[in-house]
């Protein structure tokens, strides 16, 4: 309950780069100038469970074919705001997803 107070919060409060529909997230840009999504199941306390999380990226810049991921994804949509992709996650696992 507290995880989802604390997105709900931080999503009006904030016009945020990157979103996901489940799960947590933690964007940044490393030293070099590459941006890294790190998007992760985070059921916990409760039992963890298999999800299929919707990133939005809302970044104009960004290009489909630039997204590097280890984990199969699939691109929901494209506009001129940004990109929303799809992939699945199991019980605690996580994904990278780097723009190049």
């Amino acid at each position: 309950m507290v995880n989802e107070a604390t997105r709900l919060v931080l999503r009006h409060l904030s016009a945020p780069s990157v979103e996901t529909s489940a799960g947590k997230i933690i964007a940044f840009e490393d030293e070099a100038g590459g941006r890294h999504i790190i998007v992760a199941e985070d059921a916990h306390p409760f039992p963890a469970r298999a999800i299929q999380p919707v990133i939005t990226i809302n970044l104009p810049d960004v290009e489909v074919n630039s997204i590097r991921c280890e984990k199969k994804s699939m691109i929901i949509s494209r506009d001129e705001h940004g990109i929303r992709l799809s992939l699945p996650l199991d019980p605690d696992e996580f994904a990278i997803i780097s723009l190049q």
